[in-house]
Protein backbone atom coordinates (compact mmCIF):
# COMPACT_ATOMS: atom_id res chain seq x y z
CA UNK A 1 0.00 0.00 0.00
CA UNK A 2 1.87 3.54 -1.10
CA UNK A 3 1.63 6.17 1.71
CA UNK A 4 0.18 9.66 0.46
CA UNK A 5 1.96 12.58 0.85
CA UNK A 6 0.40 15.83 2.11
CA UNK A 7 1.03 18.50 -1.22
CA UNK A 8 -0.59 20.74 0.94
CA UNK A 9 1.29 24.20 2.22
CA UNK A 10 4.45 25.17 0.75
CA UNK A 11 8.04 23.80 1.27
CA UNK A 12 10.99 25.28 3.27
CA UNK A 13 13.06 26.43 0.44
CA UNK A 14 9.87 27.88 -0.88
CA UNK A 15 9.36 29.81 1.93
CA UNK A 16 13.27 31.30 1.79
CA UNK A 17 12.85 32.28 -1.70
CA UNK A 18 9.80 34.27 -0.90
CA UNK A 19 11.69 35.77 1.65
CA UNK A 20 14.36 36.89 -0.16
CA UNK A 21 12.43 38.45 -3.06
CA UNK A 22 11.03 40.12 -0.59
CA UNK A 23 14.05 41.65 1.04
CA UNK A 24 15.50 42.53 -2.27
CA UNK A 25 12.45 45.01 -2.89
CA UNK A 26 12.94 46.18 0.19
CA UNK A 27 16.31 47.25 -0.43
CA UNK A 28 15.12 48.35 -3.56
CA UNK A 29 12.57 50.51 -2.51
CA UNK A 30 13.27 51.83 0.49
CA UNK A 31 15.75 54.57 -0.18
CA UNK A 32 13.05 56.15 -3.03
CA UNK A 33 10.48 55.63 -0.17
CA UNK A 34 12.87 57.67 2.55
CA UNK A 35 13.36 60.31 -0.12
CA UNK A 36 9.58 60.76 -1.14
CA UNK A 37 8.97 61.20 2.32
CA UNK A 38 11.93 64.06 3.03
CA UNK A 39 10.68 65.57 0.37
CA UNK A 40 7.10 65.90 1.00
CA UNK A 41 8.37 67.66 4.48
CA UNK A 42 10.28 70.21 2.47
CA UNK A 43 6.94 71.03 0.88
CA UNK A 44 5.05 71.12 4.04
CA UNK A 45 7.76 73.94 5.22
CA UNK A 46 7.68 75.28 1.76
CA UNK A 47 3.99 75.71 2.82
CA UNK A 48 3.95 77.01 6.14
CA UNK A 49 6.81 79.53 4.82
CA UNK A 50 4.03 80.60 1.59
CA UNK A 51 1.47 81.44 4.90
CA UNK A 52 4.02 83.66 6.61
CA UNK A 53 4.74 85.34 3.43
CA UNK A 54 1.08 85.65 2.52
CA UNK A 55 0.17 87.17 5.93
CA UNK A 56 3.06 89.78 5.84
CA UNK A 57 1.82 90.52 2.64
CA UNK A 58 -1.76 90.98 3.36
CA UNK A 59 -0.55 93.32 6.48
CA UNK A 60 2.16 95.37 4.08
CA UNK A 61 -1.40 96.17 1.78
CA UNK A 62 -1.62 98.46 5.26
CA UNK A 63 -0.97 102.21 4.85
CA UNK A 64 0.60 102.28 7.96
CA UNK A 65 3.15 99.46 7.33
CA UNK A 66 3.57 100.06 3.85
CA UNK A 67 6.66 101.75 4.20
CA UNK A 68 7.93 99.05 6.43
CA UNK A 69 11.17 97.03 5.28
CA UNK A 70 14.19 95.09 6.58
CA UNK A 71 16.94 97.85 5.21
CA UNK A 72 19.95 97.22 3.15
CA UNK A 73 23.52 95.58 3.75
CA UNK A 74 26.57 96.54 1.53
CA UNK A 75 29.21 93.92 0.69
CA UNK A 76 31.68 95.16 -1.81
CA UNK A 77 29.26 96.40 -4.83
CA UNK A 78 26.44 94.41 -3.95
CA UNK A 79 23.82 96.07 -2.10
CA UNK A 80 21.37 93.01 -0.42
CA UNK A 81 18.28 93.22 1.37
CA UNK A 82 18.47 92.39 4.81
CA UNK A 83 16.59 89.67 6.93
CA UNK A 84 15.09 89.83 10.24
CA UNK A 85 14.01 86.48 12.09
CA UNK A 86 10.19 85.95 12.84
CA UNK A 87 10.48 85.37 16.00
CA UNK A 88 12.34 88.96 16.23
CA UNK A 89 9.62 90.94 14.51
CA UNK A 90 7.20 89.21 17.09
CA UNK A 91 9.33 90.01 20.38
CA UNK A 92 10.12 92.85 19.06
CA UNK A 93 7.88 95.67 20.81
CA UNK A 94 9.83 99.25 20.40
CA UNK A 95 8.61 100.49 17.19
CA UNK A 96 5.00 100.80 16.27
CA UNK A 97 4.99 99.44 13.20
CA UNK A 98 6.64 96.14 14.02
CA UNK A 99 4.24 95.98 17.38
CA UNK A 100 0.89 96.72 14.99
CA UNK A 101 2.50 93.94 12.54
CA UNK A 102 3.34 91.25 15.34
CA UNK A 103 -0.56 92.07 16.88
CA UNK A 104 -1.81 91.18 13.70
CA UNK A 105 0.34 88.60 12.64
CA UNK A 106 0.30 86.85 15.54
CA UNK A 107 -2.60 88.01 18.21
CA UNK A 108 -5.42 84.97 19.56
CA UNK A 109 -7.00 83.67 16.66
CA UNK A 110 -4.70 84.07 13.74
CA UNK A 111 -4.01 81.58 11.17
CA UNK A 112 -0.33 82.77 12.35
CA UNK A 113 0.04 81.42 15.77
CA UNK A 114 3.31 80.90 17.90
CA UNK A 115 4.32 77.74 16.22
CA UNK A 116 5.76 79.62 13.50
CA UNK A 117 7.77 81.33 16.02
CA UNK A 118 9.54 78.43 17.58
CA UNK A 119 12.87 77.15 16.41
CA UNK A 120 11.73 73.60 15.58
CA UNK A 121 8.75 74.78 13.38
CA UNK A 122 10.80 73.06 10.19
CA UNK A 123 9.58 69.22 9.62
CA UNK A 124 12.20 68.51 6.53
CA UNK A 125 15.45 66.52 8.31
CA UNK A 126 17.83 69.40 6.45
CA UNK A 127 16.36 72.37 8.09
CA UNK A 128 16.27 70.57 11.06
CA UNK A 129 19.84 69.43 10.85
CA UNK A 130 20.95 72.84 9.63
CA UNK A 131 19.11 74.92 12.72
CA UNK A 132 17.13 76.73 10.45
CA UNK A 133 15.04 79.39 11.30
CA UNK A 134 12.54 81.79 9.57
CA UNK A 135 13.90 84.92 8.29
CA UNK A 136 11.39 88.02 6.92
CA UNK A 137 13.38 89.69 3.95
CA UNK A 138 10.83 93.00 2.81
CA UNK A 139 12.64 95.52 0.09
CA UNK A 140 11.46 98.81 -0.90
CA UNK A 141 9.89 98.10 -3.64
CA UNK A 142 6.92 95.61 -2.13
CA UNK A 143 8.83 92.58 -2.72
CA UNK A 144 8.55 89.96 0.16
CA UNK A 145 10.97 87.06 0.82
CA UNK A 146 10.27 84.02 3.51
CA UNK A 147 12.95 81.75 4.13
CA UNK A 148 14.95 79.01 5.75
CA UNK A 149 18.04 80.25 7.08
CA UNK A 150 20.81 78.00 8.21
CA UNK A 151 22.27 78.55 11.60
CA UNK A 152 25.45 79.39 9.76
CA UNK A 153 24.33 81.65 7.35
CA UNK A 154 22.83 80.59 3.96
CA UNK A 155 19.86 79.46 3.03
CA UNK A 156 18.51 75.69 3.23
CA UNK A 157 18.10 73.77 0.00
CA UNK A 158 17.04 70.35 -0.44
CA UNK A 159 18.33 68.77 -3.53
CA UNK A 160 19.39 72.03 -5.16
CA UNK A 161 15.88 73.28 -4.34
CA UNK A 162 16.19 76.46 -1.82
CA UNK A 163 13.38 76.26 1.06
CA UNK A 164 12.36 80.16 0.25
CA UNK A 165 9.29 81.65 -0.95
CA UNK A 166 9.08 85.55 -2.36
CA UNK A 167 7.30 87.73 -4.33
CA UNK A 168 8.99 90.45 -6.21
CA UNK A 169 12.39 89.44 -4.85
CA UNK A 170 15.59 87.85 -5.81
CA UNK A 171 16.69 85.47 -3.40
CA UNK A 172 20.19 86.14 -4.64
CA UNK A 173 19.87 89.87 -3.46
CA UNK A 174 19.12 88.70 -0.04
CA UNK A 175 21.60 88.52 2.82
CA UNK A 176 21.51 85.56 4.03
CA UNK A 177 23.41 86.10 7.50
CA UNK A 178 20.70 87.22 9.74
CA UNK A 179 21.47 88.61 12.83
CA UNK A 180 19.44 87.68 15.81
CA UNK A 181 18.02 91.80 16.80
CA UNK A 182 18.95 91.22 20.53
CA UNK A 183 17.69 93.87 23.14
CA UNK A 184 14.15 94.11 21.58
CA UNK A 185 15.94 96.48 18.91
CA UNK A 186 13.95 97.11 16.24
CA UNK A 187 15.67 96.60 12.34
CA UNK A 188 16.66 99.73 10.10
CA UNK A 189 13.39 102.03 9.16
CA UNK A 190 14.11 104.13 6.43
CA UNK A 191 13.56 107.99 6.96
CA UNK A 192 10.29 109.25 6.79
CA UNK A 193 9.03 112.47 5.18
Amino acid sequence: MAKKVNKKGFTLIELIIVVAIMAVLVALLAPNVLKYLEKSKVGKDINSLDSVRLAIEAELADEELSSLTTGKSVSGDTTKVKGIYLKDIAANLADDNFDKLAQRLFGEGDALSTTFLADDVFSSKVARETRSRIAVFIDENGGVAVAAIKAEGGIASFNGSLIAVGTKIDFSSLDTSVQALGGGQPPQQPPTN
